[in-house]
């Protein structure tokens, strides 16, 4: 019974009829599937221009293959601007953030490069094989979590919160309207 007099008091207080209603529901729902298609497009696009080709650079069988692809990755993320941040959403923690993900990845090109210019085949392989293993600073296959999600996954969550929360008023007010009659 509380709820219904909650209910009359915000109808009696803000007008809400069925005319405003109805369009409400109907924009916080294209909100909430905008946002949606919008993370979902920003994640396949992540993968396919960065994602994969950390893959193909963690997995490569030379060096200079490994250098290649990763040069791919950082141009990438400098042309997107990904090269700070977190992705955190309600918190942030170090293994989430953009930053210290790139540095990693641009200190690991760098000595890539020097090994490239070494002429050394062993040194080549030992730096191949401590890329496999993410040890010596050639950590490349670590990720932040939801870093294709990014820029930054905590604006829309912020719309979806905010988007459901107006399509459940809606909702509950139009079911109320409804019951007037």
């Amino acid at each position: 019974m509380k709820f219904i007099e909650i209910l009359n008091k915000l109808e009696e207080k803000i007008g809400l009829t069925k005319n405003i209603l109805l369009p409400m529901f109907f924009v916080s729902l294209v909100f909430i599937l905008g946002t949606a298609v919008s993370i979902t497009a920003n994640s396949f696009l992540y993968h396919a221009n960065c994602g994969s080709h950390l893959v193909k650079a963690r997995s490569a069988l030379t060096i200079e293959e490994s250098a290649k692809e990763l040069r791919i990755v950082i141009d990438y993320l400098e042309k997107m601007e990904i090269i700070s941040g977190n992705t955190g959403v309600l918190y942030q923690t170090s293994s989430e953030d953009i930053g210290l993900w790139y540095k990693s990845l641009v200190f690991s090109l760098g000595i890539m490069d020097n090994v490239i210019k070494t002429n050394s085949q062993e040194k080549k392989d030992i730096a191949l094989f401590n890329m496999y293993k993410g040890v010596g600073g050639l950590d490349i296959g670590s990720t932040p979590k939801s870093i294709g999600d990014y820029p930054p996954p905590r604006h829309a969550f912020l719309i979806i919160i905010s988007s459901f929360l107006v399509l459940i008023m809606s909702v509950l007010f139009m079911v109320k309207a409804d019951g007037k009659r």
